[in-house]
C-alpha cells in the first residue's frame, strides 16, 4: 500500500516537471519573438523618422525662417549625432542614418527613448533640432 501511494505521488511529480518544462520553453520562445518584433518596429520607426526629418530639411531649403515639429516614438535608445556641421547621423543599436542639410544643424540633444516632439527650427541659415518627451 505505502509503494503504491509513493508510486503514485512520483507520477505527480513527473507529471508536473514535464508541465513546468514545456512552460519555460514556451515562455522562452515568446519572449525571444518579442524581442524580435521589437527590433523591427524601433528599425521601422527610425528609418522613417530618418526619411521625415531628411524631407524636412530639403523644405526649409526654400524657406529663410521656418519651424516644424515631428512626433517620434522609439522603441529603443536612438543616439543623434553631428558628424559635421551639416551631416547627422542617427542610429540605435541595429541601424544607423545620416541625413545631410545646406544649413549648419545645431543638435541640442543626443539621445532619446521615449516618445516626443523634435523641433526643427530653421533661423539664419542654421538648422536647431530640439527633442521634448511628450507628457501623459
Amino acid at each position: 500500500m505505502i509503494n503504491s501511494k509513493a508510486q503514485i505521488s512520483l507520477e505527480y511529480l513527473l507529471i508536473a516537471l514535464a508541465i513546468i518544462s514545456i512552460l519555460s520553453i514556451l515562455i522562452y520562445q515568446i519572449t525571444n519573438l518579442y524581442s524580435k518584433n521589437i527590433t523591427a518596429i524601433d528599425n521601422i520607426e527610425l528609418k522613417n523618422t530618418t526619411k521625415n526629418i531628411q524631407d524636412t530639411f530639403n523644405l526649409l531649403k526654400l524657406q529663410p525662417k521656418a519651424i516644424t515639429t515631428l512626433t517620434i516614438n522609439p522603441q529603443t535608445k536612438w543616439n543623434f549625432q553631428t558628424l559635421t556641421q551639416n551631416t547627422l547621423k542617427i542610429s540605435n543599436k541595429n541601424k544607423e542614418y545620416t541625413i545631410t542639410s545646406n544649413n549648419i544643424i545645431i543638435l541640442k540633444f543626443q539621445q532619446i527613448n521615449t516618445t516626443g516632439t523634435i523641433t526643427i527650427e530653421k533661423n539664419n541659415n542654421k538648422i536647431i533640432i530640439d527633442y521634448k518627451t511628450q507628457e501623459k
